[in-house]
């Protein structure tokens, strides 16, 4: 299972989405999840709306962060419409890293679809989600779960009913106990299966609980 350190590797509230914490991140070995904006015409990587561009880090920079780590997955959550003009600029780039954009509604799911390739594209399932949208056009599902943890015979009716690879948000992003989840992964052999990943504010406890 591949690990996705939510926002890179980080320790306080100044240093999610940073250059120096993806960087960090992908020097550890994991993945990175990040997100993705625009600001009069370029794109950063910020969760929040963008107010001072000059603090968000640009795309063009984070691309060239990433394409030195070039077998690390990266997922780019889409945070805002209309950004597929933008991202196909930079589509040469992005076929040099593991990218998979996610998150988009659906209406940009379609739009993204007439650009980018299945490897490069997640649709959703969650208990508002429970039936994927656009799953002919993607090789990723994100699996999210908002309100309870998803439990191990959830996990295995994931993998047999949908032959893509899942990407599971780690509870703890929901602000909920983590381990149970990732005992249920280990339990369920999920993450034996490298196609698999997980998305979590601790990867490295992540990575030391799934290898137990």
């Amino acid at each position: 299972m591949q690990i996705i350190a939510h926002r890179g590797l980080w320790k306080n509230r100044a240093e999610p989405n940073s250059l120096g914490a993806i960087e960090a991140a992908f020097a550890s070995g994991f993945g990175v999840e990040t997100d993705v904006r625009s600001f009069e015409g370029k794109l950063y990587l910020s969760h929040d709306a963008i107010i001072d561009p000059r603090r968000p880090a640009r795309m063009d920079d984070f691309l060239q962060l990433a394409k030195k780590f070039p077998k690390a997955p990266v997922f780019l959550n889409i945070k805002e419409d209309g950004l597929v003009t933008l991202l196909s600029g930079f589509r040469e780039q992005f076929d040099q890293c593991q990218v998979a954009f996610f998150d988009m509604s659906v209406p940009q799911l379609v739009q993204f679809a007439k650009v980018f390739p299945p490897s490069q594209l997640s649709t959703r399932f969650s208990e508002f989600e429970t039936v994927p949208s656009g799953l002919e056009w993607c090789d990723w599902i994100w699996v999210d779960a908002f309100k309870k943890d998803l439990q191990g015979n959830d996990v295995i009716k994931l993998c047999s009913s949908y032959q893509k690879k899942l990407a599971f948000v780690s509870p703890e992003l929901h602000g909920r106990g983590e381990k149970d989840f990732w005992n249920a992964l280990r339990v369920t052999k999920t993450a034996e299966n490298a196609n698999h990943a997980i998305c979590t504010d601790f990867p490295a406890e992540c990575l030391q609980e799934l290898e137990s």
